[in-house]
């Protein structure tokens, strides 16, 4: 419907992903992790995440278009690549009223 319902701030190994800019990154043609596969051969083979809800904090809630205080799921997530090495740490701030949070990540046979 036009508006945001997830603000992520997403923190990675710099030596992982040596050149990779803002623009790049949101220029990608497809999801996160296929950007880290094709452009960087950092592949993502799980994540373990960790949600509660709490209230809405002043840069999320602008960015999602919220009151301060209004209940919004936090999702923390560690995604790791073939060796369990940690590659991403991922903080989602989830404005579920509309919408479900769903994750599914699975190793494909």
């Amino acid at each position: 419907k036009g508006r945001a319902v997830i603000h992520d701030r997403i923190a990675i190994d710099a030596d992982l992903f040596v050149g990779l800019t803002k623009q790049r990154f949101g220029q990608r043609s497809g999801t996160i992790y296929e950007l880290y596969q094709t452009g960087f051969g950092v592949t993502v083979v799980g994540a373990d995440e960790k949600v509660r809800a709490e209230s809405v904090d002043g840069l999320s809630s602008e960015i999602l278009g919220l009151s301060p205080g209004m209940a919004v799921l936090r999702i923390k997530r560690v995604a790791r690549t073939f060796d369990q090495k940690p590659v991403e740490f991922r903080i989602s701030i989830v404005d579920s009223r509309e919408f479900e949070y769903v994750s599914s990540m699975r190793e494909h046979a």
